[in-house]
């Protein structure tokens, strides 16, 4: 009988430890950014470790958001805020065959326009490009926030960062 009890226990434990890793919260990752005439590199880090990179340029009107992340993680959610320094239309431009259901959509500032998917699922880099066109016809500088999360095995982690670029019209 007590065979039984010890084996339960150890079960609850397991279960408990498995649990509490998946709940858990997410460490957050470090960042460093390198900024180059049109384009930003930031380079999230856990500790040393190397985790991702996400490559923001700018090619004229256009904007490419690419995030790559190391082997054997997934990048599970996705979030870009673009606001541009004046008045100016953010299109979204056409994605890769195969995405999961997504959200593009203006902020609450009227400025800033939004790209959110919550189950990405995606074990590739993933990219996006977006058309930015100023009302008045000047170049447009915009300030950009990113936040997405990746898992490796069953550990989550979150990577913020945010930077600013030119777009020339």
């Amino acid at each position: 009988m007590k065979k039984v009890y010890f084996a339960v226990a150890v079960a609850v434990c397991v279960v408990a430890g498995i649990v509490a890793v998946y709940f858990m919260s997410p460490a957050e990752l470090t960042y460093k950014i390198e900024q180059k005439d049109q384009r930003s590199v930031l380079k999230f880090y856990d500790g040393d470790r190397d985790m991702a990179h996400l490559t923001v340029d700018t090619l004229g009107k256009k904007v490419r958001f690419s995030l790559w992340h190391k082997e054997g993680t997934v990048i599970r959610s996705l979030r870009i805020k673009i606001t541009p320094d004046n008045p100016s239309e953010v299109y979204l431009m056409t994605l890769p065959f195969g995405w999961k259901p997504f959200k593009f959509h203006q902020g609450r500032d009227g400025l800033s326009s939004i790209f959110e998917s919550e189950d990405l699922g995606s074990e590739e880099t993933v990219t996006l490009e977006f058309f930015v066109v100023s009302s008045n016809s000047e170049n447009v500088t915009i300030y950009y926030q990113v936040e997405f999360v990746i898992e490796e095995g069953l550990k989550k982690f979150v990577g913020k960062g945010e930077g600013v670029l030119k777009i020339c019209q």
